[in-house]
């Protein structure tokens, strides 16, 4: 029995890009570690903040999966650069989601700020979109609860096309 191939072309592949109508703007993205993927292989996707123009100190998302192509094993917070969570990270298998709310004591902006990293698998062929939903980031600028930036989603999808056995 030949075995299935799962591949995956990355063009902008699982970013999801959050913008509000303000000059500042915090934008969430992921960060693949590969291009393409057998079924059954692992994989880890990063997620993260780019607030490079404003200092922020919580966010919140829920994060979308299609279920019957990925499996969510795992989340890892080592290295975020939340020090507390309101709400751990929290997967729901059935729905394919996972929801987090994090935080720090102190404002931190970058281009590149570590939320969580996702261990996913692969469990079938086709084009896995993630999105995101309830998407908050708050700004550390000391100001009451109005000072939440609620974001957007935009979601580029992971684009295949099936060559024989494998897909591109």
């Amino acid at each position: 029995m030949n075995k299935k191939i799962f591949g995956v072309f990355l063009s902008a592949v699982f970013v999801f890009i959050l913008s509000t109508a303000t000059t500042h703007a915090a934008t969430i993205f992921t960060l693949p570690k590969s291009a393409g993927f057998n079924i059954g292989q692992e994989f880890t996707i990063d997620l993260k903040i780019n607030a490079a123009n404003e200092s922020v100190n919580a966010a919140q998302a829920t994060v979308k999966y299609p279920t019957d192509i990925l499996t969510l094993l795992s989340t890892d917070k080592t290295g975020s650069a939340f020090n507390f969570w309101v709400q751990e990270p929290t997967v729901s298998a059935d729905n394919g989601t996972l929801s987090f709310i994090g935080g720090t004591t102190r404002g931190i902006s970058g281009e590149s700020l570590q939320v969580i990293q996702m261990k996913f698998k692969t469990r079938g062929a086709g084009v896995a979109t993630l999105s995101v939903s309830d998407a908050v980031v708050t700004a550390n600028d000391g100001a009451e609860p109005s000072s939440v930036r609620k974001l957007h989603t935009r979601n580029s999808p992971a684009k295949s096309r099936k060559t024989g056995n494998k897909l591109y």
